[in-house]
């Protein structure tokens, strides 16, 4: 269902705004989860969500959500269910920054938005080493974008990243962008270059910033790649963790198959999307410091864990 609806529609502005106006209806007045505090927030001057379990959760822990949506739809509402299973699996707060879209907003927009709600979790007090960035699709690039710019600031960088499905080539030159063309169930190949030129036009997309599977990856955190078989983005993730083990990055690949692009958000009906978030959550929790430390304190003692949380 979806293929067809996106191989057919415009990438024209118009459009573009009736495609976000139907999402904005679509999750309009959805019930929050009994077990979640969700709120809005601003964050480095970036209007965002924040996800939180209630109960046992390790406070002072964050992991920043960069939502996908070919850099031209999303929004955290839009993202919530899969923020929500993040935060309920890794225990902790879940936070998706509504940065600015294509084709109003062409890059570099996005990562400067990016950057700033990670330096706004420095400045509210979050310890870097106790920060995840997690990502899917475009968001995927975006992760990649914003660690090359933590690193051109010369920020610390956070304990993990993850990529969901990266769209981190814009200029469609892996190979399985032609030899999954037909077999990919969601994504159109032939309109990916159409995004790409919304979000960043008369650029060079070869550019490791647009495109950071070309970047330097040196000095980058663990990184988590998950990839689904079947999709035409799947040379994407390959190369973006070839490209970061080049650079001493410790990089997992995890191919996921028959799995379509970004099957994550599926988890509330497939058991794939649950294993997959699962996953991300034992990755992102293995990096924290002294993360089953404050876990067992908060569960235990309330109190003497809120003291860790701040020591």
């Amino acid at each position: 269902w979806m293929k067809p609806q996106l191989a057919r529609r415009a990438l024209t502005l118009a459009e573009v705004q009736r495609t976000r106006a139907r999402i904005a209806r679509h999750y309009r007045g959805r019930a929050l989860n009994a077990d979640m505090t969700t709120e809005s927030l601003r964050i480095g001057g970036i209007e965002a969500e924040l996800n939180r379990p209630l109960g046992v959760h390790t406070r002072g822990h964050v992991i920043l959500y960069l939502h996908g949506g070919g850099f031209l739809v999303g929004s955290p509402t839009m993202y919530r269910k899969i923020a929500v299973r993040l935060a309920r699996e890794a225990l902790s707060d879940v936070v998706v920054p509504d940065y600015r879209l294509a084709p109003e907003h062409p890059w570099p927009a996005a990562p400067r938005d990016a950057l700033a709600a990670y330096r706004g979790l420095l400045d509210a007090g979050h310890r870097p080493d106790r920060i995840a960035v997690v990502g899917d699709s475009a968001g995927g690039n975006l992760v990649l974008a914003l660690l090359q710019q933590i690193r051109s600031a010369e920020l610390p960088m956070p304990a993990s990243a993850t990529c969901l499905s990266p769209w981190a080539d814009l200029t469609g030159s892996g190979e399985t962008m032609e030899s999954h063309r037909n077999i990919d169930p969601m994504l159109p190949a032939q309109r990916l270059h159409c995004a790409a030129r919304a979000y960043a036009p008369d650029r060079n997309l070869a550019d490791p910033r647009i495109s950071p599977v070309f970047a330097d990856y040196a000095g980058f955190p663990p990184l988590l790649v998950q990839v689904g078989s079947e999709e035409v983005l799947l040379d994407d993730a390959r190369r973006v963790v070839a490209a970061a083990r080049r650079d001493g990055v410790a990089a997992q690949l995890c191919v996921w198959d028959g799995q379509p692009h970004v099957f994550q958000m599926l988890a509330h009906i497939i058991p794939e999307g649950r294993a997959a978030i699962g996953d991300v959550a034992a990755f992102v929790q293995e990096h924290w410091v002294d993360h089953a430390r404050t876990v067992r304190a908060e569960a235990s003692a309330p109190s003497e864990a809120a003291i860790l949380a701040t020591a």
